[in-house]
């Protein structure tokens, strides 16, 4: 595996499920989520997007589209291609599928990771005050040119965000957004100051830049360069978690953009006996009546730490460890597993049950995606999500089924069944010749590559009036083998004579 999992919670059949998504050695998307209709982690090949790999770390992001009367819930996860395209990988609610959303403009391409936000703008006709029903996705990603993009998923456009308008420009960390009101994306520049970029009104149309300097300038103490910053809304505020040069973790406190001010900067140390490693990740949760941001750390040491804080107190560390090597699941505390955490960790909650969970997914030097999460009780626990290997071997049938409708006797008609290898391996895949009958078909020997897809021409030619049903079987080393797409078809009008 490569770079940082992304990671997010989402709703499926009233329950919530902890997805991490990450990109492998071979610059294919991978997902591992918490399946609560089996009890289990499970693995998924994402595949790869079309006519490229991933280039980035894979954010994730659910989102809300109503449709009366139902309430659907999409998945999404956006990358950076090789391309230097902005991709999407979404689930629907019946299927996932690649989007290619190109780049921001015919000689700019995306060198950044994506942050992604979901927006409801809010607008007034009349006297009266309304919101969108939908929620609308931004993703926020630096051009080749040095110029903030954003990408507008609803209206399927790509608009400026601007350079900084400061004696700096941005170093190659992606920016993190949040929406507070408004929306803000987060960015550090090469002169290690924290900067935003916000809209100003609740449609999103005005946007402006704020410069919320760094830690302690006296002391020289800034923002790490290629470091993004961890970002949350807590009790109205904005904060967002950095490491210093000093290698202590700071906050920056914000009201926004309203109170025109910079906001403050508060000095939260280091983890005992180490210093901060790169990105945090934050989450906040309500402990016993308390509310806390926990704020998730990479040590220098390759240890896990959080720093658990109400707004107020600070140096609340606590060292979770290493994850261990041998599949088991371990308590997490300074003496546990031997595994060295190689990524910055992902952070979400998720309820379980009755409580309400915190899981921290880091990818570790065995080549595991491991998950630390409070059990919701009394215990912080380690777990051992192996690897992208775990994920089975997939075919996807595009259609899952055939039906021709109605068609005269005797005469015929065509429908393409496609075959496509959604997983990272060779998959052998036989479709034997159709027999006599209406439904008529010819035979399939083939391997196929990762990503690679035939199609089978099915005809159908109805000799008799009334509904015909039939069976085309696809035999393979995928899951679920054999597969059975079901056909069919109805004969309708006079037999020819």
């Amino acid at each position: 595996m490569k770079g940082n999992p992304g990671v997010t919670t989402f709703r499926r059949d009233g329950n919530e499920e902890p997805h991490a998504f990450v990109r492998e050695d071979d610059d294919r998307l991978f997902v591992c989520f918490f399946d609560t209709s089996v009890g289990r982690w499970r693995w998924e090949d994402r595949g790869l997007p079309p006519n490229a790999r991933l280039a980035s770390s894979p954010t994730a992001i659910a989102s809300i589209q109503a449709e009366y009367p139902l309430l659907m819930r999409f998945l999404h996860a956006f990358v950076t291609g090789n391309n230097g395209h902005l991709f999407e990988n979404v689930w629907d609610g019946s299927r996932w599928s690649w989007i290619n959303h190109g780049q921001p403009v015919w000689n700019t391409i995306v060198v950044s990771n994506p942050g992604v936000v979901t927006y409801r703008r809010t607008y007034t006709i009349g006297d009266v005050s309304r919101s969108d029903q939908n929620d609308q996705l931004y993703a926020f990603c630096w051009g080749s040119d040095d110029l903030l993009y954003r990408f507008w998923q609803d209206a399927a456009e790509w608009r400026v965000g601007g350079r900084l308008p400061f004696p700096t420009s941005v170093v190659a960390s992606e920016p993190v957004c949040i929406r507070h009101g408004h929306i803000y994306a987060y960015v550090v520049g090469s002169d290690r100051r924290l900067y935003t970029n916000f809209s100003m009104d609740l449609l999103a149309r005005d946007w402006m830049w704020q410069d919320l300097g760094s830690p302690d300038p006296s002391f020289e103490i800034t923002v790490t360069r290629n470091i993004r910053p961890a970002l949350t809304s807590f009790h109205g505020e904005l904060f967002a978690f950095v490491r210093g040069s000093n290698g202590n973790l700071w906050a920056h406190r914000w009201l926004g953009w309203q109170k025109g001010d910079a906001g403050t900067w508060i000095d939260l140390d280091k983890p005992p006996g180490t210093t901060v490693s790169g990105p945090s990740s934050v989450v906040s949760y309500n402990h016993e009546g308390t509310d806390f941001l926990y704020v998730f750390v990479r040590g220098a040491n390759d240890r896990l730490y959080v720093h658990r804080w109400d707004g107020a107190r600070s140096n609340l560390w606590t060292d979770f460890g290493r994850p261990t090597t041998d599949g088991v699941d371990i308590p997490a505390s300074p003496n546990g597993g031997n595994a060295r955490v190689l990524s910055a960790p992902g952070a979400l909650t998720a309820g379980f049950g009755t409580t309400n969970r915190i899981y921290s997914f880091v990818r570790a030097d065995d080549d595991h995606l491991h998950v630390c999460f409070w059990n919701g009780v009394d215990q912080w626990l380690w777990t051992d999500l192996g690897t992208p290997s775990l994920a089975p071997i997939r075919l996807n049938f595009s259609p899952t089924s055939i039906n021709f409708g109605s068609t005269s006797v005797r005469a015929t008609k065509t429908r393409a069944l496609t075959i496509e290898n959604a997983s990272g391996v060779q998959v052998t895949v036989s479709v034997p010749e159709s027999g006599l009958g209406p439904f008529q078909w010819a035979g399939l020997n083939v391997v196929l590559a990762p990503g690679d897809q035939r199609a089978v021409l099915v005809e159908f030619t109805p000799e008799n009036q009334g509904v015909v049903e039939g069976v085309l079987t696809v035999t393979s080393n995928a899951a679920g083998s054999p597969h059975f797409i079901r056909i069919r078809g109805r004969g309708i009008g006079e037999i020819p004579v």
